[in-house]
C-alpha cells in the first residue's frame, strides 16, 4: 500500500512539474540531479547517487530514470582532491566523504528524448502502452525498449510510453518488450509486453 501511495503521489508531483507549475515552463523538468558512472551504467553494476541527498539508486534504477531525463556527460580523470585544499584523497575514503574527482572534459545537457518525439508517441501510444493501463500521456515516461548506454536508437520504433508503475515494472520487474509481428512503428498496438519467466522449482521434493 505505501509503495502504490508513493507511486501516486509521484504521478502528481510529475504532472505538476511537466505543466510548469513549479517553474512557470512547460516541459521542463526540475526533479533532482542524479550521479552515475558511465561504466556501471553500461554493466548494469554498481549504484548511482543523488548528490543533494545522498541517496543511493541501484543501476537498474538509474537506467529507468535515465530514458527519459536530460543528460550531462562529464569526463573525469578518477582522482579525487580536497575542493578546501586541492590535496589527492584516496579513492575510498573520498567516496565517504564524497570527495569530488578532476574533471578533464564535458558536454552540454541533452534531452534524451525530444519534445517531437515524444508529440509522436503520445499521438500512437495515447497514454501509457501497458496493457489494461488507462494512465493519461502526461502521466506517462518514454521508455527505450533497447536503452540508448546499449546503443538503442532514441526514434519511435525504439521508445514506449508508459507510467511510473509500468516502467518500473519493465525496468526492475523483468517484463519485456518486443514489437509485434506485421506491425510497423508507427502504428498503435506496435509493442506487446510479456512477463517474467517463472523460475524453476528449486524446493527439494519429499
Amino acid at each position: 500500500r505505501d509503495h502504490l501511495d508513493a507511486l501516486a503521489f509521484g504521478d502528481w508531483v510529475d504532472a505538476s512539474l511537466d505543466n510548469g507549475l513549479g517553474s512557470g515552463k512547460q516541459t521542463e523538468r526540475p526533479h533532482l540531479d542524479l550521479v552515475v558512472s558511465l561504466t556501471d551504467l553500461q554493466d548494469g553494476t554498481g549504484t548511482g547517487e543523488v548528490p543533494a541527498t545522498g541517496d543511493v539508486l541501484p543501476v537498474v534504477s538509474v537506467a529507468r530514470i535515465a530514458c527519459d531525463a536530460d543528460v550531462t556527460l562529464i569526463k573525469t580523470t578518477g582522482i579525487h582532491r580536497d575542493p578546501q585544499t586541492g590535496a589527492v584523497i584516496e579513492p575510498i575514503l573520498a567516496k565517504l566523504i564524497g570527495a569530488p574527482s578532476e574533471i578533464v572534459g564535458y558536454s552540454r545537457t541533452q534531452r534524451i528524448v525530444p519534445a517531437d518525439l515524444r508529440r509522436a508517441l503520445a499521438h500512437r501510444d495515447h497514454g501509457c502502452a501497458f496493457p489494461h493501463c488507462h494512465r493519461i500521456v502526461r502521466h506517462t515516461q518514454a521508455h527505450h525498449v533497447q536503452h540508448w548506454i546499449a546503443g538503442g536508437l532514441t526514434d519511435i520504433g525504439n521508445c514506449v510510453l508508459l507510467c511510473s508503475r509500468h516502467h518500473h515494472l519493465v525496468h526492475e520487474g523483468g517484463w519485456s518488450i518486443a514489437p509485434r509481428a506485421g506491425m510497423t512503428a508507427t502504428q498503435p498496438g506496435y509493442w506487446k509486453f510479456r512477463p517474467p519467466e517463472a523460475l524453476p522449482d528449486i524446493r527439494p521434493r519429499r
